[in-house]
């Protein structure tokens, strides 16, 4: 699956060789789009720094923000349709 998303001609050539070494911002900017529907996250993930405890070592905890008006609203409406 991963090779058929790097074959893509849009996909930057520098994401096919990451360089892990570099530093990483704390946040990321997401926007995907299927069809008319295109939504933008603002993506956060929390660690603990020095966990006492084995279990909160592993422990990540992923946000995802809607970065303006019409994703909240397409997120509202997903939400709706799921409770039904």
């Amino acid at each position: 699956m991963i090779e058929r998303i790097f074959a893509r001609p849009d996909v930057p050539r520098d994401w096919r060789q990451p360089d892990f070494g570099a530093d990483v911002p704390p946040t990321l900017r997401l926007r995907l789009a299927r069809g008319d529907l295109r939504v933008g996250f603002l993506v956060t993930v929390t660690t603990f720094s020095t966990p006492q405890q084995v279990t909160l070592d592993e422990l990540r905890i992923e946000s995802c923000f809607p970065l303006d008006d019409g994703t909240r609203a397409a997120c509202m409406r997903l939400a709706r349709l799921g409770s039904e």
